[in-house]
């Protein structure tokens, strides 16, 4: 009798060990309560992967990878419009100015490789205008700063490490679409996304092992030269970067997410570090709410708070409620989470 027991207890202690070693240990839960921050209001199914996501007052646009893209009422919560071409393989970036009602898709694959110029000015029946297939081969970030009701400026940056930059205009009531001013620079490293502060001119590169580089844009002659003003080195490889208030949140893929203060650029000083479960990926700041999001594939998402008072983890909701967690974007009191199923829209509340 007293042999088995000690067997039925060597086996317990065994199982116990098993199970135990198989928790993720840079991931505590001790931070999750029973306090909700992240409230779920509505999901947007698509029909492809969510790739991009970009998010106004009134409307969302989402790059439905093969499927092209939609475009969705976001106080309704309802799809105005679902977008493809037989030309479209892969619609991997979108950017939008609702300014001048100007919209730009980027297709990676295929014989339609390139960046296309829309009119939206109908959000249910998007026009497509221009088509842009020089220089716009493996663009891996996509952006655009409204001008005024006619124009929009736009930077991409592509995987040979090239940006370019220039201006989008529109004419006799957006019928027509022209690209002019294009200037083109080269980066002397991999850059895996930026944040570019266009009033500055200052940007800030995501670089991979090469952690933090934060670079000046100078164009002269259409020709733009990014003279460097100071690196910050960090854990893993860099490939997300958010800078708010010279407060830098950076995506380190395995190793997750750090956060330094960059006021004196020579001096960074780190506030914060968390390894996360899965990819650190892409980031979202609100300071309005002094709060911040993360990305993080496999892992799901994770929300913060700070920089303000002590930074810890309020919330992650796991890519088994989700999916694979790509991207996430963040607009007021909201936060829009990109995966495999669609984009989840949540409130966050309790803050």
């Amino acid at each position: 009798m007293k042999f088995r027991i000690f067997v039925l207890l060597g086996i317990t202690l065994m199982i116990m060990v098993l199970f135990t070693g198989c928790a993720q240990p840079n991931d505590p839960e001790d931070n999750d309560g029973d306090e909700v921050y992240l409230q779920l209001e509505a999901v947007y199914p698509t029909e492809g992967y969510v790739s991009d996501v970009k998010v106004t007052d009134d409307y969302v646009y989402v790059a439905e990878d093969e499927a092209g893209f939609s475009i969705w009422d976001n106080t309704t919560d309802t799809l105005l419009t679902r977008y493809n071409e037989d030309r479209f393989s892969n619609i991997k970036l979108i950017a939008v100015d609702e300014v001048s009602n100007g919209m730009l898709v980027y297709n990676k694959w295929g014989s339609g490789t390139g960046v296309y110029i829309f009119n939206i000015a109908d959000k249910s029946n998007p026009v497509n205008k221009s088509y842009e297939s020089g220089n716009s081969v493996d663009i891996s970030v996509l952006n655009t700063t409204s001008i005024d009701d006619t124009t929009f400026q736009f930077y991409w940056l592509n995987l040979d490490k090239e940006y370019y930059s220039g201006e989008i205009g529109s004419s006799s009531g957006g019928e027509s679409w022209n690209l002019s001013g294009l200037a083109l620079g080269n980066f002397d490293y991999d850059v895996a996304d930026f944040d570019e502060y266009y009033d500055t001119g200052t940007i800030y590169c995501a670089s991979f092992q090469l952690g933090l580089k934060i670079v000046e844009k100078q164009i002269s002659n259409y020709v733009a030269d990014f003279p460097l003003m100071g690196t910050v080195g960090t854990t893993g490889q860099t490939i997300a970067v958010k800078v708010v208030d010279n407060i830098a949140y950076l995506g380190n893929r395995e190793e997750g997410i750090q956060v330094f203060d960059i006021s004196d650029i020579d001096n960074p000083i780190e506030l914060f570090n968390y390894d996360t479960t899965g990819l650190a990926s892409d980031i979202e700041v609100n300071t309005e709410l002094n709060v911040f999001a993360l990305a993080s594939t496999s892992g799901g998402v994770y929300l913060f708070n700070g920089p303000e008072g002590e930074i810890k983890r309020l919330q992650r909701i796991d890519d088994s409620e989700i999916g694979y967690t790509y991207l996430i974007e963040m607009h007021s009191d909201r936060l829009y989470v990109g995966t495999r199923y669609g984009v989840y829209k949540y409130k966050i509340v309790n803050i």
